[in-house]
């Protein structure tokens, strides 16, 4: 049994989304979830 895996996709490193990627990051550790964090280069 494989555990979910998460693709977060940002903007970019420095935008608004900050509170919400920490958020999800968050989530995503603590539920032990796999997660990969992708930014788009401005």
């Amino acid at each position: 049994s494989s555990r979910p895996g998460l693709l977060i996709l940002f903007p970019s490193l420095d935008s608004e989304d900050a509170v919400a990627r920490s958020l999800v990051v968050k989530y995503a550790r603590d539920n032990g979830w796999d997660f990969c964090l992708i930014y788009e280069e401005g």
